[in-house]
């Protein structure tokens, strides 16, 4: 009777030792489960992150070197015009009249399409007449490409008087030297912010917010100032 329930007791340990076995590697194979799920959950939203980050930066890139384009188109058709006519008055008439055309061309993309010239003078596409006292000769978009010939400038958001508006200006110099003028497109800083607003509605489950920081570092538009770098 002894030696039957000894060989059961030896018995029930055993099955007890294999259930514990079982049991543990049961329990390990579903943390390495789980583990494995998050790593991959993990990897996949961090490159849907990365994707939309690329993808969003694609897309400033290209509005950015379109406008850039713009800007260069105009001021070599001024310098064309500056070549094609010796009277500097029908050369200036005749650049107005294109960049009249590129500014109705545009259909509110650019908020003005203009140039500023050495003799002070200035041509603005939509028709606009600066007042008596307007001296382009100390606008940040006048000043910025004439001290760096034959480079598009940005300039730092301000505001502009003659789209009564808070802007941005992209700007060159017509021709690779500083006798003629410059060549600029302005862009209301609003114009960005569809980008913008898209990218943190795309981005609104991951931590991530876009905004607008000028060429100096300044933030200008900024959904959450949490985001707001230091």
């Amino acid at each position: 009777m002894e030696k039957t329930v000894k060989k059961q007791s030896i018995s029930t340990r055993l099955l007890g030792i294999v259930s514990l076995i079982m049991a543990a590697a049961l329990l390990l194979l579903t943390i390495v489960s789980a583990v494995s799920m998050y790593s991959l959950s993990v990897t996949e939203n961090e490159n849907g992150l990365r994707i939309t980050t690329q993808s969003l930066s694609k897309e400033i890139d290209t509005w950015v070197s379109e406008v850039k384009l713009g800007v260069l188109n105009n001021a070599m058709a001024g310098e064309q015009f500056f070549k094609e006519f010796a009277d500097k008055a029908e050369a200036k008439r005749s650049f107005g009249e294109y960049l009249s055309r590129v500014y109705k061309g545009a259909n509110g993309e650019y908020s003005e399409v203009y140039a500023g010239f050495t003799d002070g003078e200035s041509i603005c596409g939509s028709g606009w007449e600066p007042p008596a006292d307007f001296d382009i000769k100390v606008r940040p978009w006048y000043t910025g490409p004439m001290a760096s010939p034959g480079s598009v400038i940005v300039t730092e958001p301000y505001y502009s008087i003659a789209g009564d508006t808070v802007a941005l200006s992209f700007a060159t110099t017509v021709g690779k030297g500083t006798d003629i003028g410059c060549s600029v497109i302005d862009v209301t800083l609003a114009a960005t912010e569809k980008l913008i607003d898209e990218a943190n509605a795309e981005n609104k489950d991951t931590g991530m917010q876009s905004f607008i920081m000028g060429p100096g570092g300044d933030v200008y538009i900024i959904e959450d100032e949490n985001f707001k770098p230091d």
